[in-house]
Order: C-alpha cells, then sequence, then structure tokens
C-alpha cells in the first residue's frame, strides 16, 4: 500500500524497535504523532510528546501549590514504554527543588501518608481510582492532606472529587498540525504542547 496514500500518519506506541518497518515509507510521506520513534531514516514530520520535559515543565508551573506537601510520589506502570523518560524528568525537578520524592509502580496501601501527592498516568485511571478509595477511607481531604496529579484529562477527571489536576498532551493542537503538514505538503517537526489544568486535587 505504500503507493496507495500520500501520507501515512503513525502513533508508533510500541516497546519493540519498528524503525527498520517505518523506513519502509517514504520519509516525506511518514507523520509521526505522539512518540518520535528513533532510528528513522530521511527528511520526515514529527508531531511528539516530551516526556522528559513535559512532566518537569508541569511541575515547575505547579511548584507554588506543591509547597504545601512533603513528598512526591510518582506511580509508574511497569507496562508503559514511556516510562523511563517520565522518571528522568520527575528526578530532574525533585533533585533540581530539592523535594523527597519516592517512585512506585502501584498505589500502595502502606505506603499512603497525609502530605504526599501523588502523580499517575495509568491507561485506565485505576491508580486514580485506588488513591481516591483510600483518601476517602482516611478521610483524608483531596488538595490539602494529599494531593493527585494525572495525566491526559477527560470528562470525568473534570468533575470527579471536585477535579482532578491534569497534565495533559494538547491532543487538538497535534491533529491540527498534522493536517496543516498534509494539506501544505511540508515537513514538519516539532514538540506538541502540553496544558496543565489545576483542580481542587491539588
Amino acid at each position: 500500500n505504500l503507493q496507495s496514500y500520500t501520507h501515512f500518519v503513525i502513533a508508533a506506541y510500541l516497546k519493540e524497535d519498528v524503525s527498520a518497518i517505518l523506513n519502509h515509507i517514504p520519509p516525506a510521506k511518514r507523520i509521526l504523532i505522539d512518540f518520535d520513534q528513533p532510528h528513522l531514516t530521511g527528511k520526515y514530520s514529527s508531531i511528539y510528546q516530551d516526556f522528559k520535559l513535559d512532566i518537569y515543565d508541569a511541575l515547575t508551573q505547579l511548584k507554588s501549590q506543591l509547597a504545601k506537601y512533603t513528598q512526591l510520589v510518582l506511580i509508574v506502570p511497569t507496562e508503559a514504554f514511556h516510562a523511563t523518560l517520565v522518571i528522568e524528568g520527575f528526578l530532574q525537578f525533585c533533585q533540581q527543588h530539592q523535594y523527597r520524592y519516592v517512585i512506585q509502580h502501584e498505589v500502595s496501601a502502606a505506603n499512603f501518608q497525609k502530605g504526599n501527592v501523588y502523580i499517575t498516568f495509568s491507561r485506565y485511571d485505576t491508580d486514580d481510582v485506588a488513591l481516591i478509595k483510600l483518601a476517602r477511607k482516611k478521610k483524608y481531604r483531596l488538595g490539602q492532606d494529599i494531593g493527585l496529579i494525572s495525566y491526559n484529562d477527560t470528562d470525568v477527571k473534570e468533575i470527579l472529587e471536585g477535579g482532578i489536576t491534569v497534565v495533559s498532551s494538547d491532543f487538538e493542537a497535534m491533529a491540527q498540525q498534522v493536517a496543516e503538514t498534509i494539506e501544505q505538503k511540508k515537513i514538519t517537526r516539532q514538540r506538541n504542547p502540553t496544558k496543565v489544568i489545576l483542580r481542587q486535587s491539588l
């Protein structure tokens, strides 16, 4: 099908290196979105998230809200392929600004305590639900006794517990940039903007 289409828009969310396959697509027809797959050849388009810089910038924006908490807890699912990049940005922020921190792979009732800010990016928001349940059980107030920051906004997060603070890539902007790249037949390589939406959970 390489000659059947003018462009191929690809979200390469895979743990395996798929560069050899993607390199069969002529570079001018290749548009990578969300994740900039390494080892690709030629001049191609990419509108990508910078996972390391995104979390660093988001936490920097929220620094005044974070000041009332004593420790940052990043909950990283082991299956998340971009976890290493998120951890790097998280560690850079914590070390540069001298925050106490913990990195966990799942929500733990044993380590759940007042004064923590939890940062989650589980695919189906299961970590958010688990943390809210623990907060209710211990009668902790979200946004005062503990904080919660979640990746990627949804309608549910807008209203859940009065609103969950989110770090979210601007997917509408990404789609608009892809459309412009195709319509104008240009090569685009740029980081997609990320939004921080402050709500009551912080």
